[in-house]
């Protein structure tokens, strides 16, 4: 048998092709020298940079240490002169997030932060074993003993004590803030859980969701999330889905699919691209 190939699948690379498990329109050249190979940076909104800072002040660095954000001043629009109100709100939900993991004894180390992990995927889906290793990775906020007392929506509660657990940090504008499809995270069933699953699949720990908000009175949500078989399967098939286009598309050579929106947040130069466009495009309904 042949040497064979190495794909990794990171959940956000997953997140880039499936968000929510459902397919993305891309363009597959912007994806691999953006997402994958990294040769250039993409573009982030400011909620990004503020998650990006949120992380760097909890963690003391974020995944990766060459784009920490240190002073939203730094990204915001004007940049420079005053704090703004969302990052003093912001740097008051850390000193909530201190609080937190005082509480419920955690630990925050720069041996339990920002690990990166990764397993060879084996399923039963996986029908490119003979050609591929195929490695899920991911970089883990912190790992952490967590005691702390957990509730369902029938008001039973009982003990959460955990050795460790893998805890994964979300900064969000509005906590009660709707998404797509209208999901929110303060109701967290609305929420698409494949990040979670990996994270379990990877490790074989208990993960959660620890959720800020930096709105007018900002709040914070803690949760846990019991994961369940079909959940688990359902994860398996986006990792399957990601696995089959990522191999369709390298056999093509990562062809540019371009379209006025994407084109437009694109890093690329029109003399790298032949195929940019600048012509908005007509939507058909």
């Amino acid at each position: 048998m042949s040497e064979r190939k190495e794909i990794r699948i990171s959940t956000s690379l997953i997140n880039q092709m499936f968000p929510d498990g459902e397919e993305k329109s891309l363009c597959p050249r912007q994806l691999k020298t953006g997402y994958i190979d990294r040769k250039y940076r993409m573009p982030e909104t400011e909620a990004m940079s503020a998650g990006r800072f949120f992380e760097y002040l909890c963690l003391g660095s974020g995944a990766n240490p060459d784009d920490n954000v240190t002073d939203l001043r730094s990204v915001k629009s004007g940049k420079g002169g005053e704090k703004s109100v969302d990052q003093v709100r912001i740097e008051d939900q850390v000193r909530q997030f201190e609080t937190l993991v005082e509480q419920l004894g955690c630990k925050i180390t720069p041996e339990n932060t920002q690990q990166h992990v990764g397993r060879e995927w084996e399923h039963d889906y996986n029908e490119w074993s003979d050609d591929y290793e195929v490695l899920i990775t991911g970089v883990l906020d912190f790992i952490s003993p967590v005691n702390a007392i957990g509730f369902k929506e029938n008001g039973e509660r009982y003990p959460l004590i955990f050795d460790e657990a893998v805890i994964d940090l979300k900064l969000t504008k509005d906590i009660w803030g709707t998404f797509g499809r209208n999901r929110s995270w303060a109701y967290p069933w609305t929420m698409s859980h494949t990040q979670l699953a990996i994270y379990n699949y990877i490790t074989g720990l208990p993960a959660m969701y620890w959720v800020f908000d930096y709105k007018t009175k900002p709040e914070f949500r803690l949760y846990y999330k019991e994961l369940t078989s079909i959940e688990q399967l359902e994860m398996h098939e986006t990792i399957r889905k990601t696995v089959e286009a990522y191999i369709s598309m390298n056999k093509l050579g990562w062809p540019a699919s371009p379209a006025f929106y994407r084109c437009r947040q694109c890093p690329f130069k029109e003399e790298d691209c032949a195929d940019r466009t600048k012509r908005p495009d007509i939507q058909i309904f």
